[in-house]
C-alpha cells in the first residue's frame, strides 16, 4: 500500500506505508529502505532428522546421568496415573477405538478380568511415545537448568574432545 504526496513543484512522491505490530500506519522515506535485497543465506547442512527413539538413545548416551533420574520420576508418575485411572474405573476402550487402534489390542482392555495392575501396565505401554517425549523434554529442561546453575558442564564438541586427546597424546609422547 502506498500513499501519494504531491510536492509543491509538481513532482509526485510515493511513500510506502508500513504496518507495525501495533497496527499504526507509519510513513517511511523511499530512500530509507535499501534497494538491493540480500541474497538468502546458504542452506545449512544439518544432520538427518532422528526419530524419537533415536533421540532418546542419543541423549541417553550423552546425558545418562540426567536422563535416567528424569525417566524414572516421569515413568513413576505415568504408571501411578494409569493405575489410579484403572482403579477409579476409567473406561479406556472408547479412547482406544477413537484413535483407531488395532482390535487385537483393544480386546485385551475389553476383558474385564484384567486387574488394575495389568490395565495400568497396558496403558503405560501404549503411552510409550508420549512418555519418551516427556522424558526428552524434561531432560532438556533439567540439563539447561543445571548448566545455568553451574552444576554440570555442557558436553564439549567432538572437535574439542579430539583436540584435547591429541594434546594429551603429544604430551605423553614428549615425556618419554
Amino acid at each position: 500500500m502506498e500513499l501519494q504526496h504531491r510536492a509543491g513543484d509538481g513532482i509526485s512522491v510515493k511513500w510506502p506505508l508500513v504496518y507495525t505490530n501495533h497496527h499504526h500506519l507509519l510513513r517511511t522515506s523511499p530512500h530509507s529502505a535499501t534497494q538491493t535485497e540480500q541474497p538468502p543465506p546458504p542452506p545449512v547442512e544439518s544432520e538427518p532428522k532422528l526419530s524419537l527413539y533415536q533421540r532418546y538413545k542419543k541423549m541417553l548416551k550423552e546425558y545418562w546421568y540426567v536422563l535416567l533420574p528424569v525417566h524414572i520420576v516421569t515413568s513413576l508418575m505415568w504408571f501411578t496415573t494409569f493405575y489410579y485411572a484403572a482403579k477409579m474405573g476409567v473406561d479406556i476402550v472408547p479412547v482406544l477405538e477413537a484413535i483407531k487402534l488395532d482390535e487385537s489390542i483393544i480386546q485385551y482392555f475389553r476383558n474385564s478380568s484384567l486387574g488394575y495392575f495389568a490395565m495400568a501396565t497396558g496403558m503405560y505401554k501404549l503411552a510409550t511415545p508420549a512418555r519418551y517425549m516427556v522424558t526428552l523434554g524434561g531432560t532438556t529442561f533439567t540439563i539447561k537448568y543445571l548448566t545455568r546453575r553451574g552444576l554440570i558442564k555442557p558436553i564439549p564438541s567432538t572437535q574439542t574432545i579430539r583436540t584435547s586427546i591429541k594434546k594429551k597424546m603429544d604430551k605423553l609422547q614428549n615425556t618419554k
